[in-house]
């Protein structure tokens, strides 16, 4: 819900559907849905702040009358994001629908198509960063034992350098002796 430290005085909210906008609360982009906010007309919509319908509280709604006759309103035009639509989709094959319907397709959902791809690659990107930090891990306890063990070798062969000095000395003193 929205934090009411975001809105002065209780000011109502207004509902503007059909919007591409981004929330100012959650920073989350929507495209063709509902936006609330405490413009008081499409002109205002600029200069004052844009809520999603996951972030508002339904108290503070007030309805605005369209009188407008709802029309399609056509999908901005994205020549990246339909060419990259074309790409993914002529990779993944299209023997069985033809051409024409596979460019139509993406004329229209190429924003939707991108955005989902975008969403792959960060799930992606957030996988790999997670095998990253298991392979760390893994590495950061074998190195550990490494240590440890290698500690024990080398504390047995300092122990075994004593040794061998001692004998070496007593060695040479009984060599001393026969002399």
């Amino acid at each position: 819900m929205l934090n009411n430290s975001l809105i002065t005085n209780n000011t109502p909210l207004f509902q503007y559907p059909q919007q591409n906008y981004t929330c100012d609360n959650c920073n989350k982009e929507f495209q063709q849905s509902n936006l609330y906010s405490t413009a008081k007309d499409k002109q205002e919509l600029a200069q004052q702040p844009t809520y999603c319908p996951n972030c508002i509280e339904p108290t503070l709604i007030v309805p605005v009358p369209t009188n407008q006759k709802k029309t399609k309103s056509k999908p901005k035009k994205n020549t990246v994001a339909y060419y990259q639509c074309m790409s993914a989709c002529c990779q993944q094959g299209i023997s069985p629908k033809k051409i024409s319907q596979v460019a139509q397709e993406c004329k229209h959902n190429s924003l939707t198509i991108l955005a989902e791809r975008t969403q792959e690659i960060q799930k992606l990107n957030q996988a790999y960063q997670q095998i990253g930090v298991s392979y760390s891990l893994i590495l950061d306890k074998r190195t550990a034992k490494l240590e440890k063990k290698n500690g024990k070798e080398l504390a047995e062969i300092e122990k075994l350098k004593k040794e061998m000095a001692r004998l070496a000395k007593l060695t040479l003193k009984k060599r001393g002796d026969k002399n």
